[in-house]
């Protein structure tokens, strides 16, 4: 079973105290999201690649993967 990309923590409308369960889906714009770190990493390397990629950027792409993994 594979994680979920996103996961939300939201507040109890009354008191403020964030809820000790994560969801799935946000329901307000109060609400905390954590996103995967390799979910992150893939949507930007995507990104890069679609828009750079035609200056010749293939390395570049590469060295942001292995800094942004920390490596």
């Amino acid at each position: 079973m594979e994680a979920p990309e996103k996961i939300y923590l939201n507040k109890h409308p009354f008191t403020g105290e964030l809820h000790d369960k994560w969801l799935l889906n946000k329901w307000d714009d109060s609400d905390i999201e954590y996103t995967r770190t390799d979910a992150f990493i893939e949507r930007a390397k995507k990104y890069i690649a679609n828009h750079f990629l035609a200056l010749g950027m293939d390395n570049e792409i590469n060295d942001f993967v292995t800094y942004m993994k920390g490596e």
